[in-house]
């Protein structure tokens, strides 16, 4: 009896102990940071502004990122959430330009949490464009794609009439950038680039400053001469020449974009010898600035002028060098996506281990609370403490049917609903499934995997082509490249083959 009382106190003071505890963890920081708040330096806010400016205008990627430190470090210590913000914006892109995008893809979506806490829809636009950034440089389109949509949606929030054309320009113009970068359907992309153009047409400022605008139009211009609409890229290529000249002069890539323009409106003139003088004059600054994909378009339309002119020599020599660097840019993305794109499997890895971790470290806490309830009880009710063993035992062995169950009834319905979580959390489930395929065959795309957790939830062609709003025959072309890819014979059948796997 006494010790049953003991034990009585123990917990009266052991509860009242954690209620103090969950106290202090809460509002220890929250004085700290009203304390922060209180001593904000308006001399030190107007500093991290200046550099702000400064960081902005940069063409240095190591200077921005070393003025970028120094905005964040400012910012923190007066808590300026502008300064804040920018800073690890400028930080995260920095991350992202050095191919770090498993790292990069981390602590943008930690970053999330508080700028959605925040409601700031500008810092969430930028986050979301970074996310759809780093998915489009390992080559994930459609992630791309989603996140530049959910950007979308928040560009809708935005009450400043130029911010919101701004967001929406930007967006509608990396939303092109994905078709080309994907070899998509040019029409596709000139049309995400014509809706980027019609935003920026709508920003009130200065025509002389609206740069983005020219750039876009120019851009519409490239892609109508790769299409060989001469007469439409005429009408556009033209608009760079209206962008700033001392904007044009201190900016190399735009130097070397006039420098294209140049040779290619030459060349629709039929002013060959002329264009050839531009294309050398772009070809060597592309050079110098390690601009390859600038070089691959310069050596394909040096190859078109000397086959016009006649000169077949270095017509095919031209030819050869496109070929070679086209070559050489796909190797070189394979290579810089395959180390991120281990980086992301393992982290998932990772969290699903840390997620069966967690799950066993709650089954073993409620197994001592069970075991410490029956030890307190069991010179009461004998006959209620064996229910209480009873009963887990049973459940416990009963659990993963229903579960796996369960489990696949939430793959099957997010199958049919297209949504875009079904690969993440399909991979949560089988993390070895898409892995072992990328073993088999690196190349595949995104869509690709999508496609053979589709055939491995059993799902055939024409229900495939419905739930993922396309046509049966698009859907058997993708089988066949998909065979293509991982080299299964023709007589075995695609549908088991992955099933089996």
């Amino acid at each position: 009896m006494k010790y049953t009382c003991f034990l009585r106190v123990m917990t009266v003071y052991t509860v009242r102990l954690y209620y103090i505890l969950v106290l202090l963890i809460f509002f220890c920081p929250a004085l700290a940071f009203a304390q922060q708040k209180q001593t904000k330096d308006p001399n030190l806010a107007q500093r991290v502004d200046s550099l702000i400016t400064i960081m902005q205008n940069s063409n240095s990627t190591e200077e921005k990122t070393e003025i970028a430190r120094q905005v964040y470090n400012l910012s923190k210590s007066i808590s300026y959430d502008k300064g804040l913000m920018e800073g690890k914006l400028t930080l995260i892109s920095g991350l992202n330009g050095l191919g770090k995008q498993s790292q990069t893809l981390k602590l943008i979506d930690s970053e999330m949490y508080e700028a959605i806490h925040l409601g700031i829809p500008s810092y969430i636009i930028k986050l979301l464009t970074l996310k759809a950034s780093c998915y489009a440089e390992l080559g994930f389109y459609e992630e791309s794609r989603t996140a530049l949509s959910q950007a979308t949606s928040y560009a809708q929030k935005l009450k400043d009439n130029n911010a919101y054309h701004y967001a929406l320009g930007d967006i509608f113009a990396f939303m092109a950038s994905n078709i080309e970068a994907a070899n998509g359907n040019p029409d596709s992309a000139l049309l995400y680039l014509k809706n980027s153009s019609q935003h920026y047409a709508r920003l009130t400022i200065k025509p002389k400053n609206n740069i983005n605008l020219y750039g876009i139009l120019n851009r519409i211009g490239m892609t109508y001469f790769d299409k060989e609409q001469y007469d439409s890229a005429k009408k556009y290529l033209p608009n760079i020449y209206l962008v700033r000249e001392d904007y044009r002069k201190n900016n190399k890539i735009e130097v070397l974009i006039t420098y294209l323009t140049d040779a290619r409106l030459k060349y629709i003139t039929k002013s060959y010898q002329k264009s050839l003088i531009a294309y050398q004059s772009a070809l060597d600054l592309s050079i110098a600035l390690k601009a390859s994909d600038f070089q691959k378009a310069i050596y394909k339309d040096l190859s078109q002028v000397y086959d016009k002119l006649d000169d077949q020599k270095n017509n095919v020599f031209f030819m050869e060098k496109y070929a070679k660097i086209t070559d050489s840019l796909n190797l070189a993305g394979k290579k810089e996506m395959r180390q991120p794109l281990e980086g992301i499997i393992k982290d998932k890895n990772n969290a699903a281990s840390a997620g069966r971790n967690l799950y066993i470290s709650i089954i073993a806490a409620l197994t001592i609370l069970i075991v410490c309830s029956v030890f307190f009880y069991r010179y009461r009710k004998r006959d209620v403490r064996l229910r209480r063993i009873s009963v887990p035992q049973e459940a416990r062995y009963e659990t993963p049917s229903g579960q796996k169950e369960n489990t696949l009834n939430e793959l099957v319905d997010l199958a049919r609903k297209n949504s875009p979580i079904l690969y993440d959390r399909f991979n949560e489930l089988d993390p070895e499934f898409c892995k072992r395929l990328l073993v088999i065959a690196p190349s595949l795309l995104i869509t690709e995997l999508e496609l053979c957790i589709y055939i491995r939830l059993n799902f055939d062609t024409k229900e495939i082509a419905r739930y993922a709003r396309s046509s049966v025959k698009a859907v058997q072309a993708r089988k066949y490249r998909l065979r293509k890819k991982l080299d299964i014979p023709t007589k075995e059948d695609l549908t088991n083959w992955i099933i089996n796997f």
